[in-house]
């Protein structure tokens, strides 16, 4: 079975990538480039990169605007038909907000890279190509979710407590979760499978209840959901207690797929 090899390009010291690069090293064989000419030096030297094993060019993005369009053009003409992906940072959010990114390049932020480069870059299986590669690079994050709804979900058993301070939220993610076969109790059940914590505003306030509910629910794990959340704030999260933290707009087969590792786990603990 032949191995994926991975460009990996940039700085990659911030603690903010520190999961993401761990998922990386572990999908494949990984060459380092400092920058995009060195990158493109190593890709005109067959002896530097074996391109029939070329799976993805990776870009670790620290801030917007770290990579020029004129760099990933470079990229393109010499990996027509790798992926090129932008691992973001916290300060590329904004990049989501408005809609504004480099064109020819993917962009998956660190907080959801576990989730979404299992599917669209490194699935399980080595020989299947991830939905990025299925794609044209024009392709936008709505085509890739029209692509990716086709697949077939498994339906999930088990509890799960919605702690939500918006109404409309605890609503959404009540029918979610019902509709993916699971059912929904109140925070003082007497068994609960798992705890979905909805965050509007990471304040004290929020963190000292949800450190609370750790407590009261001590054998069953937290998904805590939290806008754009920075690391410092993933890590606040966990140490109030969430077994883990998910980024909205919310990625649905991400929190389906945490939902149903955490509920195995809780099996097994009740």
């Amino acid at each position: 079975m032949t191995r994926r090899l991975i460009l990996l390009i940039g700085e990659s010291d911030r603690a903010e990538f520190k999961s993401a690069l761990r998922d990386i090293y572990a999908a494949g064989d990984v060459v380092g480039a400092a920058n995009v000419d060195d990158a493109c030096t190593m890709l005109e030297d067959e002896d530097a990169i074996d391109a029939s094993r070329l799976t993805a060019i990776v870009l670790v993005q620290s801030y917007h605007g770290r990579f020029a369009p004129v760099d990933i053009d470079r990229l393109c003409r010499l990996a027509p038909l790798q992926p090129i992906v932008s691992l973001a940072g916290s300060l590329c959010e904004g990049e989501g907000r408005t809609g504004h990114h480099t064109a020819g390049m993917a962009r998956i932020y660190w907080h959801r890279w576990s989730a979404e480069a299992a599917r669209r870059l490194f699935p399980d299986d080595p020989e299947q190509q991830g939905t990025l590669a299925q794609m044209p690079r024009i392709a936008d994050e709505q085509d890739l979710v029209l692509l990716e709804s086709h697949r077939p979900t498994e339906k999930l058993s088990g509890t799960v407590a919605i702690v939500a301070e918006q109404p409309e939220t605890a609503d959404y993610l009540d029918r979610l979760c019902r509709l993916a076969g699971l059912q929904t109790v109140e925070i003082d059940a007497e068994r609960i499978g798992v705890v979905i914590y909805d965050i509007a505003r990471n304040t004290d306030e929020v963190r000292q209840d949800l450190a609370r509910i750790a407590k009261q629910v001590a054998r069953s794990p937290i998904i805590a959901i939290l806008g754009f959340p920075r690391h410092d704030e993933v890590e606040q999260l966990k140490q109030c207690g969430a077994r883990a933290v998910l980024s909205k707009p919310l990625d649905l087969e991400e929190l389906l797929s945490r939902l149903a590792d955490l509920l195995d786990q809780s099996d097994a603990n009740h």
